[in-house]
């Protein structure tokens, strides 16, 4: 019954994606989203050869292992944003659901996969004070906007030493931006215009989990470039009857690989993720201006017991990780911008261990003020629930 709960819940909320504003969101088709699970979060981004029952991963469809048991979960994260440049700093704060799975088995050894995730998120709140000819002004953009992925697919299993999926991977969003004209100096009407795109493609992705060794699990993914249809429509000031045109993008391909190691108590994973932003493309016109993105994380996880009959404390999972990434943008040294993170995070187990709350904490920084247009200081809370029950399950007679 809770998971039918959290199916509901997950479907009501999931529609829309917001996150912490951001200039760099600005750029570009918006800032590559890169969230696997909140367990993952809690151990620098690491997830990518990472099976675990209680937690479904966004990347790589082929990463966790339900046995048999239909799973739901729904992903949060609340972010909160120190944003400077050399004149200014503001505060932004904001969040919303960052994932939904359900997943159920058909089979023995086929799993029908099912998920809604963020793919680019795209908002930002931008003004400068100019003047022209003793004319004082004040420019304001407003963007908000996004691309998402509504996934469905199939996991098929050799028990735990092998499993392979492929996913169907929808992508759809829309991005709107405002741009006003405020007039500082009496005698002028101001300005305002609205730009409003929606977009919508298809793509697929595949994923592998391997075990060589029973303490050893490598992982691969790869995502394929998506020809995306965008219809855009702008209504200016300066004209009556707005305007649509319609274009197409190329949502750039990705790949990522891998490791997680278990030493007793201990599970040690490292990965590596590259999506190839150098090639994203608008009408077979590449853009030279963005760079690939790559990020690199490690992170540790620890679990004491995972008996029921244990003190609950025992049976508590404690993470800790970092992650570096360089951004697709340049700065005006023609370098890419970068990230880095320091991330600790709780798993918080329920229901005799058929369920379970995740909680990740995320500090760090993107940009360096002495070489990027903007620094942002950001903090992030990461939580997610997720629950299992047997479902379509034949009576015994």
């Amino acid at each position: 019954m809770k998971n039918r709960i959290l199916l509901v819940i997950g479907i009501l909320v999931i529609t829309s994606f917001a996150m912490a504003d951001s200039f760099y969101s600005s750029l570009g088709l918006g800032l590559p989203k890169y969230f696997i699970s909140t367990k993952s979060a809690g151990m620098g981004g690491v997830g990518l050869a990472i099976a675990d029952p209680l937690s479904l991963n966004s990347i790589n469809p082929a990463a966790f292992y339900i046995d048999g048991v239909t799973t739901v979960s729904l992903d949060f994260q609340v972010e909160s944003a120190d944003i400077k440049n050399t004149q200014s700093k503001v505060n932004m704060r904001d969040g919303n659901a960052v994932g939904f799975h359900f997943v159920f088995p058909l089979h023995k050894s086929i799993t029908f996969l099912s998920s809604l995730t963020p793919k680019v998120i795209s908002r930002y709140h931008l003004s400068s004070q100019q003047e022209l000819d003793d004319i004082e002004f004040l420019k304001k953009v407003n963007g908000n906007g996004g691309l998402s992925s509504a996934n469905l697919g199939l996991q098929y299993s050799q028990g735990r030493k092998l499993l392979i999926a492929a996913q169907m991977n929808y992508y759809f969003g829309s991005h709107n931006e405002n741009w006003k004209t405020v007039f500082l100096t009496d005698g002028y009407v101001d300005g305002e215009d609205e730009i409003t795109s929606h977009f919508w493609g298809v793509g697929f992705s595949i994923g592998m989990l391997a075990r060589p060794l029973n303490n050893l699990s490598i992982g691969m993914v790869y995502y394929s470039t998506s020809n995306i249809d965008v219809e855009t429509s702008m209504t200016l000031s300066s004209f009556y009857q707005p305007s649509v045109s319609r274009t197409k993008l190329d949502y750039p391909s990705s790949f990522g690989f891998g490791l997680g190691y278990q030493i007793k108590k201990l599970l040690v994973g490292l990965d590596y993720y590259n999506q190839q932003w150098s090639q994203y493309s608008v009408e077979n016109g590449e853009s030279s201006q963005l760079n690939n993105y790559w990020r690199v994380g490690s992170g540790i996880e620890y679990q004491d017991a995972k008996a029921t009959n244990v003190r609950y404390l025992r049976r508590v999972i404690y993470r800790i990780g970092a992650y570096y990434a360089k951004l697709p943008f340049s700065n005006s040294e023609n370098e890419s911008v970068s990230e880095q993170f320091v991330t600790v995070g709780l798993g918080l187990p329920f229901l005799r261990n058929r369920g379970r709350v995740d909680l990740a904490l995320e500090y760090g920084k993107r940009g360096v003020l002495e070489h990027d247009p903007y620094q942002e200081n950001l903090f992030r809370i990461s939580c997610s629930i997720t629950g299992g029950e047997l479902w379509f399950q034949r009576r015994p007679r």
